[in-house]
């Protein structure tokens, strides 16, 4: 993630973590765009405070910051209901 603002990758990021989380809480949107409502700001929230949290611990690496986000992709990955 770079220090120029969010890209269309970071956003379609968040789109996955936000919606695996929200599959994972059970929450089942009304529409797409409603899914798209709330599965950003949650995505991007997840990141934030997963970054946060390893700033904390002195381990912010771009390394670790790519396992981060690799991890993250591997478990918002769809699963068939």
């Amino acid at each position: 993630m770079s220090g120029h603002g969010c890209t269309r990758r970071d956003v379609i990021r968040a789109v996955g973590v936000g919606a695996a989380a929200l599959h994972r809480l059970r929450v089942r949107p009304r529409s797409p765009a409603e899914e798209i409502a709330f599965a950003v700001p949650l995505g991007m929230g997840v990141l934030a405070y997963l970054l946060l949290a390893v700033g904390l611990l002195g381990q912010l690496k771009l390394w670790i910051g790519i396992a981060l986000l690799a991890l993250l992709a591997l478990l918002s990955r769809r699963h068939p209901d």
